[in-house]
């Protein structure tokens, strides 16, 4: 009987650990629901895996829109309305800035990437200006959005060779981290995960034009990396599975 009592007392204790465990990548998907992704043509090669793979499995991080741009820009991304000297996002046809996109959808979270085509990295203080400057403007359109940025994505070695940049990315990165920090929003750092241990650039056979962008295995890690940033999130009490009982989008 005490030896019984006993393994029914180490039950009892497991249980919140257990209860505290992995989600399923199906319960860590649904963070993204009600969100939008911004950005260049690099978070749009994360859509178009995300479609494929929704060939055969249809509910892959299912309510989830994209709002992304060839040449897109961080400074674009800070205005309230759309620039007819720059690349805008599009909304069913319309060219519209992200903080009217933002008004029309009411987004639970917004995650974006841009400031390659800035030359961020070259000017720190620039993307820097321009990350505040458009949270700013989000918080003008929608107060209780939660803003997450996403660092830069490393370059590859034919890159490296010909401009040293990945010391200047690393280096943006992390000021923008402390930026996103100062300005109480989210920093996803999706750089660490993409890159080879040995040399800090792209891992290889991961990108699709030798450069800065992604093929499917590359995004494949960037899928990951969401649903290991979302079971963090969980772990922190930010969010919880039931949180994601609303109507689709």
């Amino acid at each position: 009987m005490k030896r019984i009592l006993t393994l029914l007392l180490c039950l009892t204790l497991l249980t919140p650990c257990l209860a505290e465990g992995r989600l399923t990548d199906e319960e860590l998907q649904g963070f993204y629901r009600h969100s939008i992704f911004v950005g260049d043509s690099i978070p749009r090669m994360l859509w178009n895996y995300i479609k494929d793979v929704r060939k055969t499995q249809p509910e892959y991080f299912p309510d989830i829109k994209f709002y992304t741009s060839y040449n897109y820009q961080l400074y674009t991304a800070r205005l309230k309305s759309a620039s007819t000297k720059r690349v805008n996002l599009v909304y069913k046809g319309r060219e519209l800035s992200l903080y009217e996109i933002v008004q029309i959808l009411s987004p639970r979270r917004v995650f974006i990437l841009a400031g390659v085509n800035d030359a961020v990295a070259l000017n720190p203080e620039r993307g820097l200006t321009y990350t505040e400057e458009t949270v700013a403007t989000l918080r003008e359109a929608d107060p209780g959005l939660d803003i997450y940025f996403f660092s830069l994505t490393p370059v590859t070695q034919k890159v490296e060779n010909e401009h040293h940049y990945q010391a200047k990315w690393d280096a943006y990165n992390a000021l923008l981290e402390e930026k996103c920090a100062e300005l109480g929003v989210g920093y996803i750092d999706i750089a660490t995960d993409l890159k080879d241990e040995e040399t800090g650039l792209m891992k290889k056979g991961i990108s699709s034009d030798g450069k800065y962008h992604l093929n499917a295995s590359g995004n494949a890690i960037w899928a990951q990396t969401l649903l290991d940033w979302a079971q963090r999130q969980y772990e922190q009490g930010v969010w919880t599975p039931a949180d994601n009982n609303i109507e689709p989008w």
